[in-house]
């Protein structure tokens, strides 16, 4: 049991420290670092990489759940559930929002329109939004769960 509580234990370090890191040092740096339309870029390229470390980071996270509670008969609904959200919460920033939200930047690059542009702004900013409250609340969900595995542990 004590190698399934440390994959799970390190995938919700792997997943929280990473959104730590990015949210407030890497992105913050590289749109202070370079302009604006390149430290879009430069994130948008981190992006396929940075979903795919939640979604995997919390399947295997809810499968040693799993394990545990078949090992132990001791279930833990409670984290299964923020599990669950969580990686939602994660795939629907991978698959839908930031999607939708890459190319109203591509379209917001070859429209003409000064309304069109105006338009394509105003929805990618509500999407960019959307966006950061997702990130939010599965930063939060999973500071609580490391809070919630890490107040039984003994050092």
């Amino acid at each position: 049991m004590a190698f399934v509580n440390f994959i799970f234990f390190l995938s919700l370090v792997v997943w929280v420290g990473g959104m730590l890191f990015f949210s407030f040092v890497g992105a913050p740096m590289i749109f202070k670092s370079l302009p604006p339309e390149y430290a879009g870029k430069a994130v948008a390229a981190i992006f396929p990489k940075y979903f795919p470390i939640g979604y995997i980071s919390g399947l295997t996270a809810f499968v040693c759940t799993v394990v545990s509670g078949l090992k132990t008969g001791s279930w833990s609904p409670f984290k299964m559930l923020i599990l669950i959200v969580m990686t939602a919460l994660t795939i629907s920033n991978s698959f839908v929002t930031y999607p939708k939200a890459h190319s109203l930047k591509e379209e917001m690059q070859i429209s003409e329109s000064r309304t069109d542009i105006q338009q394509l702004k105003d929805e990618f900013q509500r999407m960019h939004r959307w966006s950061m409250i997702n990130n939010g609340i599965v930063l939060l969900l999973g500071i609580v769960l490391l809070f919630l595995t890490a107040r039984n542990l003994q050092i």
